[in-house]
């Protein structure tokens, strides 16, 4: 299970060549490049991965890659009473997901719903977009539009996305149709 969920995680391969052209973070961590200094470093100008945006698998220009910029506490920018706001802080930041676990039987009921209602305009993506931003994760955001209209490809790309979800520990929202 743990290999098949690697492999959704991961672009499709081009070309099959399976030699590992495709850049890791852990293996393309700097510190383990210090000290070499007549070998010059090769690299593909770009790396695979997920556009959050787009949905869709896509190259990215190493040159145009930079670091997260997280904010210092993107909770007071949440337009709710204090104790609302102090209880969604709360349950967010007590919630632990373990590190190791990968297996679907052992996360199960795990995860953290929050179930958030009101009219439009009232602040519902946003706070879900500052739950991401509190906890350093990534966001995947989800339309009912977006998964189909057929019973048996809603299920097929949703469970695809929400096991993208579970291996990179991201935070999902599911909208309304857009």
């Amino acid at each position: 299970m743990r290999d098949q969920k690697e492999s959704l995680a991961s672009p499709p391969a081009e070309g099959g060549d399976g030699d590992g052209n495709c850049c890791r973070q852990t293996a393309c961590d700097s510190n383990q490049f210090q000290g070499l200094e007549a070998d010059p470093l090769f690299c593909l100008p770009y790396v695979n991965g997920y556009s959050l945006e787009l949905k869709e698998w896509c190259k990215f220009f190493v040159e145009h890659l930079s670091p997260v910029e997280w904010q210092s506490d993107p909770m007071n920018a949440l337009i709710l009473p204090e104790a609302q706001r102090r209880l969604i802080k709360s349950l967010v930041t007590s919630h632990r997901y373990p590190n190791a676990a990968r297996d679907e039987a052992s996360l199960k009921g795990k995860g953290l719903i929050m179930l958030l209602h009101g009219t439009p305009g009232s602040g519902k993506t946003l706070t879900a977009e500052l739950v991401a931003e509190q906890t350093h994760r990534p966001l995947l955001k989800l339309s009912t539009g977006e998964l189909g209209s057929w019973e048996e490809r809603i299920s097929h790309e949703l469970k695809k996305l929400l096991t993208y979800a579970s291996i990179w520990r991201a935070i999902v929202l599911i909208d309304e149709v857009p």
